[in-house]
């Protein structure tokens, strides 16, 4: 089974508890990722003639900054 680089089970539990309140265990993530994964490589090995395709591009940044002797971090989008 493929997985999205970089995103870990445990980082799927965090998520999934911070937006629902409560954690998936490991074993129903790791199914729901079989079963959505056939979907995923469907639609990327799907033929692009023919048509127009919108797209958005999103970027986001982390700061960290000093002021009035605070450090403060903000979240860019």
């Amino acid at each position: 089974m493929k997985n999205v680089p970089g995103v870990s089970v445990r980082r799927v539990e965090d998520i999934t508890k911070a937006l629902w309140g409560s954690e998936a265990a490991p074993s129903a993530i790791s199914e729901l990722n079989k079963k959505a994964y056939i979907h995923i490589e469907d639609w990327r090995n799907r033929p692009l003639q023919g048509g127009r395709y919108l797209y958005v591009y999103v970027d986001g940044i982390y700061l960290r900054r000093s002021l009035l002797r605070r450090t403060i971090s903000k979240h860019l989008l």
